[in-house]
């Protein structure tokens, strides 16, 4: 049974798994957890590690093969007011992709919460 859906992506394989960023909060008071693949094959997941502070976390499964890594950008060219793509799922119903440009660059995050 699902008690929580989220979203993330493959970020890397290597020879026994595949590792998958996704939000702080879809892994957030969850002690067992995995993923659902797009041809609905499941893998449970091992926690990696989660910064909730800058609201990412990271996690490994099994190894899938046919998914690879994503190719991330290097920060060293990023420039403020650079524009930039944002893809996201929200309420469970709502996909939303948006064009939006860098605010700050080196800065950390803290969520009031969190300070």
């Amino acid at each position: 049974m699902l008690g929580f859906v989220g979203n993330g992506f493959v970020y890397k394989n290597d020879d026994q798994y595949t590792y998958v960023v996704t939000s702080s909060k879809v892994i957030n008071r969850v002690s067992n957890f995995g993923v659902i693949y797009e041809d609905n094959t499941y893998k449970n997941a091992i926690l990696i590690g989660d910064d909730p502070y800058n609201e990412i976390a990271v996690f490994k499964t099994n190894k899938i093969d046919k998914y690879n890594g994503v190719c991330l950008g290097d920060s060293n060219y990023l420039y403020k007011g650079q524009m930039n793509y944002i893809y996201g799922y929200v309420n469970k119903q709502e996909t939303f992709f948006k064009r939006a440009s860098l605010n700050g660059i080196g800065e950390i995050y803290k969520k009031d919460k969190y300070i």
